[in-house]
């Protein structure tokens, strides 16, 4: 994934300004979602008792985010990083920034 493509071609939807790439400072060590809300979109299909867990996975890459002005947190990492959205005209554009692998324990 190119940062800089993306904060070029997509400016005007992103809820946040992508920087630079990181990753968990100690090996074995990870991030985990701490906090989601199950009343947006994004999160409803967890809304419900036994539908499963965010707080859960495990995850060891990220990009660090500058959140624009107007967007609201749909979760927080445990260290307090968050995941954003914003309405863009009728829709809402979220910003899930994960690495996309996972481990369960």
């Amino acid at each position: 994934m190119s940062a800089n493509r993306y904060n070029g071609e997509l400016r005007d939807l992103l809820p946040a300004r992508i920087g630079n790439p990181e990753t968990t400072a100690e090996l074995g060590s990870a991030w985990r979602i701490a906090v989601y809300d199950t009343n947006s979109m994004a999160f409803s299909a967890f809304r419900l008792p036994n539908s499963g867990d965010l707080r859960i996975p495990e995850f060891t890459k990220r990009y660090a985010l500058e959140t624009i002005e107007g967007s609201s947190r749909l979760a927080f990492f445990d260290d307090g990083i968050r995941d954003v959205a914003r309405t863009v005209g009728r829709g809402r554009v979220a910003l899930i920034n994960t690495s996309g692998r996972y481990r369960l324990e």
